[in-house]
C-alpha cells in the first residue's frame, strides 16, 4: 500500500471532500441565517416547537437509517467495482428504513390525539412525518453517492432542496403567522429533494440486482449495520436530555430560551462536524501509517487547542450575537451563550477520537459511555433545574461532557493508541474550566 505523506493527507482530504464539505456546509449555515429571521417571525414558545421539530427529524432519521449509513460503507468498499450489487444495497437500505419510516409514522399519526402535549397537534404531526421521510430518503441517497464517488451531484440536490424549503417556508409564515405554514413549507421542500436525488441515482436503481429481498443480504447489512443504532441514538438523546429536562420542570419560554443559546453555541460546531465528516474516508484508509497517525493526532489536538479561544472570543461578544439572532426578548440569557459553547465544543471531540473503536470493532463501548453520560445528564440536569433552574441545566450540560470525553479518549487509546496527548488535553479541561468559574462567579 502507497504510504502518503502528511502534507500530501491534508491536501486529499480536503481535495476529494470539497463537493460533500460545501454543499453540507451551506444547508448548516442556511440553518443559522433562518434563526435571526424566524424569531423575529414567532413568539419565544412557537421557536421552542420549531427547535423540537427539527432535533426530533434528527433524531427520527438516526433511528430509521438502522445504522446502514456506516454499515453498508464496508460493503460498498468492499463491492465498489460490482454495480448490481451496489445496486441491491441501496434497494435493499431504501426498502428497510423508508419502511420502517412509514409504519412508524402511521402509527405516531394514530395516536397524537391521545398524547398530553396539547402543542402537537393532527397537522404538525403529519407535517413531520413528511418531512421525516422525505429528509430520511434523502439522506440515506446522499450517503450511498458519497462512498460510491458520485457525491457532487446528490449532494448540490440536497443543497438545493433545502434552500427551496426554506423559501418556501418564509413565504407562507409571512402570509400565515404560524410555525404551522413554515413546517408545510420545509415538508414541501424535503419531498422535491428526495424526488431528485432518487433520480440522479435512476441508473443504479435500475441495474438488475436480483431479488430486492434477499434474506442472506438483508442479514449482512443489518449485522453491520445496527450495532451502530444505540451509538448514534444515545449521541441525538444527548441532544434531547436537556429539552426534556427543561420540558418537565420548568416551561416552554425556557425552552425557547435554551433552543436559541443552544443553536447558536452549535454554530462554530456545524463546520467542524461537516470537515470531520468530510476527512472520514481519507483517515480511514491512512490510519496504519506513521503519517496517518500524526495527521489523526494533529486533528484532535489543534480542535482542543481553540476550545479555550472560541470560550474567550464567545464572552466578548455574546451579547451582540444573541441580540442579533433573536431580538431583545432573548437578551438577558446572553451570559449563558459561552457555557453552552464549551460544552458543545467538548462533546463534540469524541467525533474526531472514535477511530480507535472501529478499529478494533468494539463500538459497543461508544454505547457504554454516551449511555451513561445520557442517564447522568438527564439525573443531574434534572436535580440542578430544581436547585437553579435555567442554569443548571447548562451547568450539567458541561459537567457531563467533560466526563464523557474524558473517558471516551481514556478507552479509546486503550484500544488501539494514537498517542494523545493527555497533558495537553487535561491542561486546556482545567484552564478552560477555570475561565468559566472566573467567568460565572
Amino acid at each position: 500500500m502507497r504510504t502518503l505523506k502528511l502534507s500530501a493527507l491534508w491536501k486529499t482530504a480536503l481535495t476529494d471532500s470539497s463537493h460533500y464539505l460545501i454543499a453540507n456546509l451551506a444547508i448548516k449555515l442556511l440553518a443559522v441565517v433562518v434563526i435571526p429571521i424566524i424569531t423575529r417571525m414567532i413568539s419565544i414558545e412557537e421557536f421552542a416547537v420549531y427547535d423540537l421539530f427539527l432535533s426530533a427529524n434528527a433524531f427520527a432519521i438516526v433511528f430509521l437509517s438502522l445504522g446502514m449509513d456506516s454499515g453498508t460503507a464496508i460493503l460498498i468498499a468492499e463491492q465498489k467495482n460490482d454495480k448490481a450489487k451496489l445496486s441491491g444495497l441501496l434497494k435493499i437500505t431504501l426498502l428497510l428504513s423508508l419502511s420502517a419510516c412509514l409504519i412508524l409514522c402511521l402509527v405516531f399519526l394514530s395516536i397524537v390525539p391521545f398524547l398530553p402535549w396539547e402543542d402537537l397537534s393532527i397537522k404538525r404531526a403529519f407535517y413531520f412525518s413528511v418531512f421525516t421521510f422525505s429528509s430520511l430518503t434523502s439522506y440515506l441517497c446522499i450517503n450511498f453517492s458519497r462512498w460510491i464517488g458520485r457525491i457532487k451531484v446528490a449532494a448540490y440536490i440536497g443543497m438545493i432542496s433545502t434552500i427551496l424549503g426554506i423559501i418556501l417556508g418564509f413565504s407562507l409564515l409571512s402570509i400565515d403567522k404560524n410555525i404551522d405554514s413554515y413546517f408545510l413549507g420545509l415538508s414541501i421542500g424535503g419531498l422535491i429533494g428526495a424526488f431528485l436525488v432518487v433520480f440522479s441515482l435512476r441508473d443504479c436503481l435500475k441495474e438488475k440486482s436480483g431479488r430486492i429481498v434477499n434474506k442472506k443480504q438483508i442479514r449482512e447489512i443489518l449485522t453491520l449495520s445496527l450495532p451502530y443504532v444505540p451509538n448514534y441514538l444515545c449521541n441525538t438523546l444527548m441532544v434531547m436530555a436537556d429539552r426534556l429536562v427543561i420540558l418537565a420542570v420548568l416551561d416552554s419560554k425556557a425552552l425557547g430560551i435554551y433552543a436559541l443559546l443552544s443553536r447558536i453555541a452549535s454554530i462554530p460546531n456545524l463546520v467542524i462536524n461537516v470537515a470531520s465528516s468530510g476527512f472520514l474516508p481519507i483517515l480511514y484508509k491512512n490510519y496504519e501509517t506513521p503519517n496517518g497517525k500524526q495527521f489523526i493526532r494533529e486533528v484532535l489536538h489543534i480542535y482542543f487547542y481553540a476550545i479555550p479561544l472560541a470560550f474567550l472570543l464567545s464572552v466578548a461578544l455574546e451579547s451582540y450575537i444573541v441580540e442579533f439572532m433573536g431580538g431583545k426578548a432573548y437578551s438577558d440569557n446572553a451570559h449563558f451563550m459561552s457555557i453552552m459553547l464549551v460544552s458543545v465544543l467538548v462533546t463534540s471531540a469524541t467525533q474526531l477520537s472514535g477511530f480507535s473503536y472501529n478499529i478494533k470493532r468494539k463500538t459497543q463501548y461508544i454505547f457504554y459511555i454516551t449511555f451513561f453520560a445520557l442517564i447522568l445528564n438527564l439525573g443531574i440536569g434534572y436535580v440542578f433545574a430544581l436547585q437553579w433552574g435555567l442554569w443548571g441545566v447548562f451547568l450539567s450540560t458541561l459537567l457531563v461532557s467533560v466526563m464523557r470525553i474524558t473517558s471516551h479518549l481514556y478507552v479509546s487509546e486503550k484500544l488501539y493508541s494514537f498517542s494523545y496527548s493527555w497533558i495537553k488535553i487535561v491542561a486546556i479541561l482545567v484552564v478552560t474550566s477555570a475561565l468559566l468559574l472566573i467567568r460565572y462567579q
